[in-house]
C-alpha cells in the first residue's frame, strides 16, 4: 500500500519452519495475518494468510517468530520467474 515501509519487500513463508505458534499474527498491527484451519486439507493442516494490500511491511512478526519462518524478502528475490541473465 501507500504507506508501507519497505514497498519492495514482501513477507515470505518458510512453511516447513512453521510451527504455528500465532506470535505473527498477534504482533501485527494492522491485522492482516490469520493462521486458520485448511479446509479439505488432509491430516489437520493450517493455512497462512496475509493481506498484502493492508501489510506495512513493518518486520514485527519476522521479528516475533520464534521459529524464522518469517522473512523479508525483496521483491526482485521473491519472483518466482528467472531474470534474463538466468535464462541464457
Amino acid at each position: 500500500g501507500a504507506r508501507c515501509l519497505r514497498c519492495f519487500e514482501q513477507v515470505m513463508l518458510d512453511a516447513d519452519r512453521c510451527i504455528v505458534c500465532g506470535l505473527c499474527v498477534d504482533v501485527c498491527p494492522e491485522g492482516c495475518l490469520s493462521i486458520e484451519p485448511g479446509p479439505d486439507t488432509p491430516g489437520g493442516a493450517w493455512r497462512f494468510t496475509l493481506d498484502e494490500t493492508a501489510c506495512l511491511r513493518c518486520g514485527l512478526c519476522v521479528a516475533r517468530c520464534p521459529a524464522e519462518a518469517l522473512s523479508l524478502v525483496h521483491a526482485a528475490e521473491a519472483c518466482a520467474w528467472p531474470r534474463a541473465e538466468e535464462r541464457t
